[in-house]
């Protein structure tokens, strides 16, 4: 469950309340249109190092290319879709889950 704090505000205080929500760490939830919105703050990605070409090895990419390529030409596609079609329509969530 998400932390929420409630405002009923003017759009001229909308930037305001958003920072200040943010600043505490809190999402926040808005109601605009008849339907309800929860604003978090996003997280900074984190990143192993940085993200460069330096290390492409396009050999190496090949490598792996010909190793999976046709990895799943034995699959027969229409009987997928299908499948998934019907997934979908029957739900594939189990009938406990919320």
């Amino acid at each position: 469950m998400v932390d929420t704090t409630a405002f009923h505000i003017t759009d001229e205080e909308l930037a305001e309340r958003i920072s200040e929500s943010a600043a505490e760490g809190k999402a926040m939830r808005v109601e605009a249109g008849g339907r309800t919105f929860v604003l978090t703050v996003e997280r900074e990605r984190e990143t192993s190092g940085p993200q460069t070409t330096s290390s492409y090895d396009p050999e190496k990419v090949g490598e792996v290319l010909d190793k999976y390529v046709g990895a799943w030409a034995h699959l027969d596609v229409d009987q997928m879709i299908e499948d998934l079609y019907r997934a979908r329509e029957e739900g594939s969530r189990p009938a406990n889950r919320p």
